[in-house]
């Protein structure tokens, strides 16, 4: 299914909601954020993940960037957040006014070596 969005901060409800069943069903999207486009998958599914390897012709020890909608969503990644990637959160997601962030974590130990590319981050 082709379902075609300019902006994300243009997008109604329901195209979300297609647009997340269809990830959900292992499907990869190419969706807009606040700085890049890019090809997008459950993080989880090793099939998805699989096929942004090919489509991508990466190498399979180049690690993805894992992007999530909440901070919370860190403790599904890292054992190791800590006091200053709190502050870091709270000024940059948590504001009025949120803006992007980077972070960069060990990864938690149950964590899938198919996103890191077998390394630790």
């Amino acid at each position: 299914m082709l379902i075609k969005i300019n902006s994300i901060n243009k997008t109604d409800n329901k195209t979300i909601e297609k647009i997340a069943a269809e990830l959900t069903g292992g499907k990869i999207a190419i969706l807009p954020t606040s700085t890049i486009y890019g090809l997008s998958c459950i993080y989880n599914s090793s099939k998805a993940v699989e096929r942004i390897y090919e489509i991508k012709q990466r190498k399979k020890d180049l690690p993805f960037i894992v992007l999530i909608s909440k901070p919370e969503h860190i403790n599904l990644l890292t054992e190791e957040k800590n006091k200053t990637a709190d502050r870091l959160i709270n000024k940059y997601w948590l504001s009025k006014k949120p803006e992007p962030l980077t972070l960069v974590f060990k990864k938690n130990k149950d964590l899938n070596n198919f996103i890191t590319g077998s390394k630790d981050t």
